[in-house]
């Protein structure tokens, strides 16, 4: 539960999309031995935060699909019980109403548009498109819903999650059509 709880309020630290631009990264593994924790515990929290984010599921999947992956890295994925926790408490919080509220946040301090009905959807993002609209301004918040969060109740790793997520899912989806059933009116 320790390593669970520290990748968990660590995975954020050092995600790109909110380091300013040029901004050395954060050593959470010098931070943790600095606070005590034994170093093979701190590599496992680091280890765990490193692989958490939908950008390296990504980059796995592509990975995969060139046959470039590295099948050990993707076994340890597979099984490691902590990385499926905090992974799956990092989707749940990406969706649902706090995650409708970090969505539109996360897309005014991007400058981005929260809906326009002419934007086009990248159906199945790749790696590289998601790195770039992440830094970028490129892309709306609904579009956002469609690229990455309504997919990831599918990418659920443990039974507790997917149970959660399902009802999450279901919200996000009637929030969607609520957003169109008030854009329709106006017209």
């Amino acid at each position: 539960m320790l390593v669970v709880r520290l990748a968990a309020l660590l995975h954020y630290v050092n995600d790109a999309k909110y380091r300013q631009k040029g901004e050395s990264a954060f050593s959470s593994k010098a931070f943790l031995e600095d606070a005590g924790l034994d170093c093979d515990r701190a590599e496992l929290v680091c280890r765990v935060v490193d692989a958490v984010s939908f950008r390296k599921e990504l980059m796995a999947k592509e990975q995969d699909r060139m046959g470039t992956s590295d099948p050990n890295e993707r076994q340890w994925c597979q099984e490691c019980a902590e990385l499926a926790c905090v992974q799956d408490a990092d989707c749940l919080d990406a969706i649902g109403a706090f995650g409708v509220l970090h969505c539109a946040a996360f897309s005014g301090a991007r400058n981005r548009m929260l809906y326009n009905p002419c934007d086009s959807v990248i159906q199945d993002i790749t790696y590289e498109q998601y790195v770039a609209q992440s830094g970028g301004t490129s892309g709306t918040a609904v579009a956002h819903f469609h690229e990455k969060l309504l997919k990831l109740a599918s990418m659920m790793k443990t039974e507790r999650g997917r149970q959660e997520a399902q009802r999450r899912h279901d919200y996000l989806i009637g929030f969607l059509q609520q957003v169109d059933e008030e854009f329709n009116f106006a017209g």
